[in-house]
């Protein structure tokens, strides 16, 4: 608050001072723009570095986020996918496939809890772009304003070692 120190120096003194502290909060709320641009700039950075593909889905099924590593692991870009619904379709292309997955995702929501809970990991092939089949793990947590963040893991070469040495172990076991 700027205030004038005498009286008599002008003769408009309150509208001057409530000018001044109109202009004081018009700075201050300049300045928490402009932190919170700052802020979510770095949020966005910390997602683009991830290593891992992340989504941001609002809580009426829109994605309104995809990571540099989301697009580099799936292909597919928010142009592609901006609902749940594009998603599936293109993910699980087989129509079986896809009423699994979304009766999971459904199901997984309905039972979901407070915001902050850890998140509920699911496994599923994912139909990429280029039509190569990945094993993802799914790693969805609902934010408190309802919108979910996923992270997304490539499992398929960690599966086909596991069933690689299960295989052999089992040949080993007939011996």
């Amino acid at each position: 608050m700027i205030k004038l120190t005498r009286p008599g120096d002008l003769a408009n003194r309150e509208v001057i001072e409530a000018f001044a502290n109109q202009a004081s909060v018009a700075l201050l709320r300049r300045r928490a723009r402009g932190n919170l641009l700052r802020s979510e700039r770095r949020f966005r950075d910390v997602i683009d570095s991830s290593p891992f593909a992340a989504a941001i889905i609002d809580s009426d099924g829109r994605y309104t986020y995809l990571n540099r590593a989301f697009t580099d692991l799936f292909g597919y870009t928010l142009e592609d996918i901006p609902t749940g619904k594009n998603w599936f379709r293109l993910a699980f292309p087989d129509p079986v496939c896809r009423r699994k997955a979304i009766a999971v995702w459904k199901t997984d929501r309905e039972q979901a809890g407070p915001p902050g809970r850890p998140p509920r990991l699911r496994t599923f092939q994912v139909r990429c772009r280029d039509g190569k089949e990945k094993t993802i793990r799914f790693s969805p947590v609902e934010l408190s304003d309802g919108t979910e963040y996923v992270t997304y893991e490539d499992v398929t070469e960690e599966r086909r070692v596991y069933r690689t040495l299960v295989g052999e172990i089992a040949g080993l076991r007939k011996k």
